[in-house]
Order: C-alpha cells, then structure tokens, then sequence
C-alpha cells in the first residue's frame, strides 16, 4: 500500500513539474477554468498567431418599401405616378414625387427618402392659374398649354373637315372660329361650332400658328410679309415687311406683336385703328439676336419680357417695349452661362421640317428643354434654379400646370417631372415614334396626339389612358391641338381636322 502511495505523488510531482516548466498555459488552463483567458506562448516554443475566420460579405440591404398614407384631406394623392388608396401604398426608391389634386386644387412635393419611415409631408394646397382662352401657341403668352376647361373622359367626334393640304402649325382659337396657317393657303379660318370653313387667305404658306385680336387676324408669311386680315371674311387690311419670313409670332397686346425671324432678328410691330378700314402695320423695333441660329420655338411673354430659346446660348430675355436686352447682357456672356448640354435645341419632324421645344412659365420661373437638359430659371434675371440631365431629350413644346412639367420624347413617351427639382413622376408609352405635339392640360386630363394619328386622353397624375381616338389616323399629328371650355381641335400633317366635344 505504502509502495502505491509514493507511486501516486510520484506521478502527481512529475505531472506538475510538466505543466510548469514545459507547458504553462495548460497550467493557465488549469487554474482558469470556465473562464476565457488570453494565450500566452514561451520563447522556447514560439507558436503562430491563429488567422481570424473571414467574415461573409455583408448582404445589400433590400429596397424596402415604404407606406405612404394620403393625408386626411379631400384631395386624391398619387405618388411616382400611382394612385393612393386609402390603406396607403407601399413605395419603393429613394425619391418621390407626391402630388394631390381635387377641382383645380393641388399640393406638389418631391422628397428624398431616407431612414426606413415613410417621409411626413405638409400639404400646401393651391388653386392653378388656368388659361381662359386658347388664343396663341399653347394657350397664351405663358406657354402653359393650360386652360380652365370643362373636364372630359370620352374622345367622341362633333365634327370633321378636310383641308386636303400640309399642316405644320398649330390652331389658335377666338371667339367661335378658329385659325390655322398650312402649307398651300396662308390661313383658314373655321367655324368652331359646325366645322365649316369660313375663308381661305391665299398666300405661300406658313408653319408657324397666327395670332389674333377682337378684329383681325396676323400672319406672317414664307415671303418676309407680316399681315392683318380681317376675321369677318379674311380681307388683307395691312401690311409690313419682316425682311425675312416668320420663324414664330407673338402676341403682345392687342396692338402690339412679336415676330421672328430666319435671319435671326426680333421684330416689334405695332398697329392701330386706321381709317376707312385700313389697318396700319409698322415696325416699332428691330433687335439682332445671332444666337437664335435655327431655332424656332415660339416666344414666352411674361412680365413684360420676351424670352427666348437660341441654339447654342440658351435663353434670352428682351423688353418688350424697347428690345432692350436683359439677360444675359451679351452673347459671350450666354455662352458663358449656357444651361444645356451642347446640343442642338432642335427636334427633327421629318427632312424638311424641325422644331424647338417652347418653354413654359410660371410663378416667376421659366422651364425649358435645351438639348437632354431640363432647366428652370428665374424669370427675372436668367439665374438657374435648378438643372436635370434627361435620359432623352424632349421633342415637344412644354406644358406646365399642378406642379408638373410635360413633354414627348423621342421614346414615344409622355414624361410629367417636378417643377420643385426635375424629378420623375412618370413616363408613360403613348406612341412608337416621337412624340411632337405639345401636350394640352385641362383639369386633371391632359391631351396628346402621335405620329400614328392617334388623340389619346390621359390622367394628368398617373399618365394611364382614359380615352383614345382614332378618327385622325393616317396621318401622323405633330402640331399641338387646341383646348376650350366648348370643342378639342386636333389636325393631322395631311390636314384633316376633328373637334372632339
């Protein structure tokens, strides 16, 4: 027994001689036990540090959707193009653009989203300034395309009439008839009611829509002439010299009007009560302005300016009165300070024919299409508010109303983007070829034609079809219709003419 009992101490010395001499982190171990310790190595056994486990690469977060609740109002909201019902909608991206909209009412927002709560907004509602009248391109000298017109959901015929003849311009409406210049006969004019056609003004032709007061109707014509008819029977009253042919025409007052043109001049015509019927036609002023090039959008009157879009320079602000120049104050300095992207502001109809997006304003800015570059500005000074690349560049003139500016694309698209900063609300197929007539905006309805001839009615906040006709078909419609409380006149290349009621 006493020989077992050494023999156990034996063992016991020498295991602790060993875990003490030779390995005394087992000994750490040992003393620690259940406890995490760090590792400690001898220089007599130096030991390689162990590498730590790599870690799996983080997964992307997942774009979560977000619920956006319409606010308690009586408004109907959308987002990014979608309606919003009332359980909310659940909205995906980092950007939305939020509208709201009930009887000429509306409340616009674009909101960055960050955070995973839907963002809160402040509804702001105001009521849009709507055109009365479709009396110039696009409404009036704003350049809207906007009007306060009854609200529609059906596209059905009162009245069709055929011109046999090539159309380029676009109608303009006063009273109970309406105007438009083609390429064999200078102006026609039509009764709006029963789409008879009242006179014929023989001349070269234009592509660019005429203008009017209570009493005449003015035209400027291929062969450098500026004249007044009457709208009684179409009689030539008066007449001037451009010295070139009209590229556009604005009308200023009732008295007073803008041309430009082909030799890129800025011409101020006035006019007055003449005797014995005859109608004084006289040059105010005459302004160069080289930048135009070969644009052709038609003039924005507001505020007493003239703005204009120039092919390489951007805009150009004149005074109405004098032609004085008032931003920017040079050509060096436009060049300098050109907002868009280098391009030709031009959007080619076919081979012979092209247009310039015209722009449009509203509360003291200006919102206009140079090359893939939508841009606002301040009316008052020319200075850029904001700036935003487009994927495509627009081939149509602007219309602007409830926060939204739209435009066709050469996608054959209808694009609605933020006045707040550009951002998309949608961009809806309408078409397969460009798209070249300016969009008309009425209610919560906007109005629009493609090269297949086809007259689509479409939600101003979602860009979905309400209503659609095919009775100009066969002929593309690239000029912009014509919207009043009463009749929708669309007219086709080929010169056929509907009214819609």
């Amino acid at each position: 027994m006493k020989n077992v009992v050494l023999i156990l101490i034996a063992m016991i010395a020498a295991a602790a001689v060993y875990l003490f001499f030779i390995d005394p982190a087992s000994l750490e171990k040992l003393k620690g036990a259940g406890k995490e310790q760090p590792t400690h190595t001898t220089t007599d056994t130096p030991r390689t540090a162990s590498k730590p486990i790599p870690k799996a690469p983080a997964k992307p977060k997942k774009n979560k959707a977000l619920t956006f609740t319409a606010p308690n109002d009586d408004m109907a909201w959308f987002v990014n193009g979608e309606p919003v019902p009332a359980d909310g909608l659940a909205v995906k991206g980092d950007h939305w653009v939020v509208a709201g909209y009930q009887d000429g009412r509306y409340s616009h927002h674009s909101l960055a989203v960050t955070g995973d709560s839907a963002p809160g907004l402040s509804p702001q509602p105001r009521r849009s300034a709507a055109s009365t009248k479709w009396e110039a391109f696009q409404g009036d000298g704003s350049r809207r395309g906007l009007v306060d017109a009854k609200d529609r959901t059906s596209l059905e015929p009162a009245w069709e009439l055929n011109l046999d003849d090539r159309v380029k311009a676009s109608p303009v409406v006063f009273g109970d008839r309406f105007y438009l210049s083609s390429n064999d006969h200078l102006l026609s004019a039509v009764d709006l009611k029963q789409g008879k056609l009242l006179w014929q003004a023989e001349g070269m032709g234009s592509s660019v829509s005429p203008v009017a007061n209570s009493s005449h109707v003015f035209m400027g014509n291929d062969a450098g002439l500026f004249n007044g008819y009457l709208i009684k029977n179409g009689k030539e009253k008066g007449t001037t010299s451009l010295e070139s042919y009209a590229t556009a025409l604005a009308l200023i007052s009732e008295e007073a009007f803008l041309a430009t043109t082909r030799d890129n001049q800025v011409v101020s015509i006035k006019t007055k009560k003449g005797l014995f019927g005859k109608l004084p036609l006289r040059v105010n002023w005459r302004v160069d302005l080289p930048e135009l090039g070969s644009a052709n959008a038609t003039p924005v009157l507001v505020d007493d300016k003239a703005i204009f879009v120039t092919e390489k320079s951007g805009l150009v602000a004149l005074d109405t009165e004098s032609g004085e120049r008032l931003w920017p104050k040079s050509g060096d300095a436009a060049a300098k300070s050109f907002t868009g992207d280098g391009d030709m502001s031009l959007s080619f109809v076919n081979k012979d024919f092209f247009l310039t997006p015209t722009p449009a304003a509203e509360d003291g800015v200006i919102y206009s299409a140079i090359g893939k570059t939508l841009v606002a500005q301040k009316v008052a000074d020319g200075s850029v508010v904001w700036r935003k690349t487009l994927d495509q560049a627009p081939t149509s003139s602007l219309a602007l109303g409830h926060g939204l500016v739209y435009f066709g694309d050469a996608q054959g698209r209808i694009q609605a983007r933020s006045t707040v900063d550009g951002a998309q609300m949608f961009a809806r197929k309408v078409g397969q070829g460009a798209v070249f007539a300016s969009p008309a905006l009425f209610k919560d309805k906007l109005l629009v034609g493609n090269q297949e001839g086809r007259v689509l009615l479409l939600h101003a906040f979602t860009g979905r079809e309400l209503a659609a006709s095919d009775a100009l078909a066969g002929a593309a419609v690239k000029s912009s219709p014509a919207v009043t409380n009463d009749a929708v006149v669309v007219v086709n290349e080929k010169g056929k003419i509907v009214c819609f009621k």
